[in-house]
C-alpha cells in the first residue's frame, strides 16, 4: 500500500526556527517594560521552562484577529511531540559500551541519540526528527489547527519568518537542526554529507536590500496588530531593539546582535558594515583588474624562466657532445683516445724441460 503524500506544505523546520526566535525575542524584552510577563500562573514553575505559547499568552496587548502570533496550525502536532530516553539508559542503566572493559573504553564513534522523538498521538517511537515530521504530515492531518486551510495565515515559516526575516530563520535552522534530512541525524558516517546538504539548501537564500525592506515593514504591521504598536511599552521596545535593526547577516552585525543591545550603538555599527561593505566592493573591482595584470606578468616570466632553463640545459649537452655517441652538428669531430699499447708480459726463466 502506498503511503499518502503529505497535503499540508508547511515548513517544521524553519517553523520550529521562527517560534525559537519569537521566544528569544519576549525573553530579552526587560521585565519592567510589561507586568505580564511577571505573572507565574502558567503551568511553568519558570519563564525559561515555558513555551512559546505560553509566553504569547502573558505579553500579547489585545492582539486584533489579524496578527499573525495568534496563528499557528502546527501547535497541536507539535505539543504532542514527546522526547523519550533511550531504553538502555533508562533509569541509570549502564550503557553497553561503558560495560565493557570495566567502563573504561573509548565511546564508539556511532553513539546513541540523547533522546528518542514519540508521537502522542499513536505512541510510535522515531530516531530523528526529520522521520517524525514525516510521519506526522501522512498520518494525523486531522490534528492540524483550524486554520490550516488557509496555509498563508498559519504556517509559521511563511507568516513568522516574514516579519523575522528569512535569513534569521534559516540560520537559526541550520544551527538547531543542522541534520534534518533522510539519514542517521546526524550519528552515522553519513553525518557530513547530511550537513553540507542541509547548509547548502539554506545558504540558497539570497538577502537583498528589497527583502529586508519588506521585512521591516512586516514587523511594524505585526507589532501593530499583536502589541499595541507605540503605544505599548513592550511594542516600543520591540519595534526599536528588532523592527529597525532589521539587516542582512553581514558578520559584524551578528556580533552586534549577540553583544550590543543599545539602539544607538547599533545605528553606529550597521551604518560602519554598510560603509565598509561598500569599500570592499569598490577594492574588489580594482584588485580584480589588478590581477588580469598580475597573471600576464606572471605568465610572462613563466615562459621567459622556462626558455632560460631549456637553453641551459641545451647548451650543456652540446658541451658534453663530443664526448658522448651523440655528436654534435657543426662542430669537427675529434679523433678518440689511442688505446694504450700493452707490452707483452716477458716468460718465466723458470720453464720446464721438454721430455
Amino acid at each position: 500500500m502506498a503511503t499518502p503524500e503529505p497535503y499540508f506544505a508547511c515548513d517544521r523546520r524553519l517553523s520550529r526556527a521562527a517560534r525559537a526566535l519569537v521566544q528569544q525575542r519576549l525573553q530579552k524584552a526587560p521585565m519592567h517594560r510589561n507586568h505580564a510577563l511577571l505573572d507565574h500562573s502558567s503551568s511553568s514553575s519558570n519563564n525559561d521552562e515555558a513555551t512559546v505559547w505560553e509566553w504569547l499568552d502573558r505579553t500579547l496587548v489585545q492582539p486584533s484577529s489579524a496578527c499573525p502570533l495568534l496563528h499557528d496550525a502546527l501547535q497541536e502536532q507539535e505539543q504532542a511531540v514527546v522526547l523519550v530516553p533511550p531504553v538502555s539508559w533508562r533509569s541509570g542503566a549502564t550503557p553497553d559500551w561503558q560495560r565493557r572493559g570495566g567502563g573504561r573504553q573509548k565511546r564508539p564513534h556511532r553513539t546513541r541519540p540523547l533522546h528518542w522523538f514519540q508521537c502522542g498521538l499513536c505512541w510510535k517511537t522515531f530516531g530523528t526528527r526529520y522521520y517524525l515530521d514525516r510521519h506526522l504530515e501522512r498520518h494525523h492531518g486531522e490534528a492540524l489547527g483550524t486554520h490550516a486551510d488557509d496555509l498563508d495565515d498559519s504556517c509559521p515559516a511563511i507568516t513568522w519568518c516574514a516579519f523575522l526575516g528569512a535569513h534569521s530563520c534559516q540560520d537559526t535552522a541550520l544551527e538547531e537542526e543542522p541534520y534534518y534530512d533522510r539519514g542517521s541525524g546526524g550519528l552515522g558516517d553519513d553525518r557530513d554529507v547530511v550537513r553540507r546538504k542541509v547548509a547548502r539548501r539554506a545558504h540558497d537564500y539570497v538577502c537583498t536590500a528589497e527583502t529586508i525592506r519588506h521585512a521591516q515593514n512586516a514587523c511594524h504591521a505585526m507589532v501593530h496588530e499583536c502589541f499595541g504598536g507605540t503605544e505599548s511599552e513592550l511594542g516600543t521596545y520591540l519595534t526599536e531593539s528588532y523592527c529597525s535593526t532589521l539587516a542582512c547577516p553581514h558578520l559584524l552585525y551578528q556580533l552586534w546582535s549577540k553583544t550590543l543591545g543599545g539602539t544607538q550603538a547599533a545605528a553606529l555599527v550597521l551604518k560602519q558594515v554598510h560603509e565598509w561593505e561598500e569599500d570592499w566592493i569598490y577594492w574588489s573591482k580594482e584588485h580584480h583588474e589588478m590581477g588580469k595584470w598580475g597573471f600576464a606578468l606572471l605568465l610572462v616570466l613563466v615562459l621567459f624562466y622556462g626558455l632560460a632553463f631549456w637553453n641551459r640545459r641545451h647548451r650543456d649537452t652540446f658541451a658534453l657532445a663530443p664526448f658522448s655517441s651523440t655528436h654534435a652538428p657543426g662542430r669537427p669531430r675529434r679523433r678518440p683516445c689511442e688505446t694504450p699499447q700493452l707490452w707483452p708480459v716477458p716468460s718465466s726463466p723458470f720453464k720446464q724441460k721438454r721430455r
